[in-house]
């Protein structure tokens, strides 16, 4: 198969558009609506890579080397591992800021747990903060809060306007008049977590 060839290929065409407009197309909605791009919308949109390569190496598979290819391969999944250290061990610290995958999670809902627990008697029934750091509170107290994301009814629908609840809040890097509002119709026990 000849490049001329492989531009007439239809299944090769495909693939590409499959795999290559999704990112383009998210880039040219960021850059005209200022929103940015989110790292983890893209894990997803590159899982066609990986046949794109197969189907353009199709007319090469007679005279591959077999241990050249294990050698390729081993080297890029070193590569690959290499990076993923590096990105999860050194950028936080450059950041100084966990990553996803290094949030304390357990420790941060013990800690909201416990406090909710010594100041109320009750279970935590509902969590109001952003949707991450809510998610990961509610994700591991037992019985499972609801989250009440940002406090907002319109984004949570599934939280019912009830004056008589108690809700816990958090909030990450909010400033003192954020952390001061008060929750519309809730009591509130507010805690700070430092992102």
């Amino acid at each position: 198969m000849d490049t001329a060839h492989l531009r007439r290929d239809e299944n090769l065409r495909f693939l590409l558009w499959l795999t290559l407009g999704p990112p383009a197309l998210t880039f040219l909605v960021s850059l005209a609506s200022g929103l940015g791009i989110r790292d983890m919308w893209g894990a997803p949109m590159w899982n066609l890579t990986g046949l794109i390569l197969v189907r353009a190496a199709v007319s090469r598979w007679d005279s591959v080397s077999l241990a050249r290819l294990k050698i390729c391969v081993s080297a890029l999944f070193v590569i690959g591992l290499a990076g993923y250290a590096l990105a999860n061990a050194f950028v936080p610290q450059l950041e100084n800021k966990p990553s996803r995958i290094q949030w304390p999670d357990r420790e941060l809902a013990q800690t909201f747990s416990t406090v909710w627990q010594t100041e109320t008697h009750r279970p935590l029934r509902i969590v109001a903060a952003d949707g991450w750091l809510g998610g990961l509170i509610a994700m591991r107290v037992d019985p499972r809060p609801s989250v009440w994301i940002d406090a907002s009814f319109v984004k949570s629908p599934w939280i019912t306007p009830m004056p008589s609840r108690a809700t816990a809040r958090s909030w990450s890097g909010a400033s003192e008049t954020d952390r001061r509002r008060p929750l519309p119709s809730r009591n509130c026990l507010g805690s700070r977590f430092s992102a």
